[in-house]
């Protein structure tokens, strides 16, 4: 798992700074957060390359952004419960926040994402 900073801009500014987490192998991907301490404020888990998440196992609801091969905001689902599961076949990563972020922090589709180590 690689970590560094997920950038969140809008027509070139900067709207959010997330602490990320970035899977690099199919282990990780299938993984996920199953296998990670539970998600913090401004915390992420980018999957790549990935356009659908099941929540099976998981003890809480999360946030999902869809983002597409352009590193744009192309959907997303709040509050996602355990035991769902979700795609979305324009996709092609997925980042999981804790629920209520994509409101809280202001993501919209058409954003652009910026991975830095």
């Amino acid at each position: 798992m690689r970590n560094g900073q997920i950038i969140v801009t809008r027509q070139g500014l900067k709207i959010v700074q997330i602490q990320g987490m970035r899977t690099q192998s199919l282990k990780e991907r299938l993984g996920g957060l199953l296998v990670l301490d539970p998600l913090k404020k401004h915390q992420a888990l980018w999957i790549t390359p990935c356009n659908s998440i099941h929540t099976f196992g998981m003890q809480y609801a999360l946030d999902l952004v869809y983002i597409d091969k352009n590193k744009q905001v192309c959907g997303f689902v709040e509050n996602i419960p355990p035991w769902r599961m979700s795609f979305l076949w324009c996709a092609n990563s997925v980042m999981e926040l804790m629920a209520g972020s994509i409101q809280q922090m202001g993501i919209q589709r058409g954003d652009d994402c910026i991975w830095l180590d």
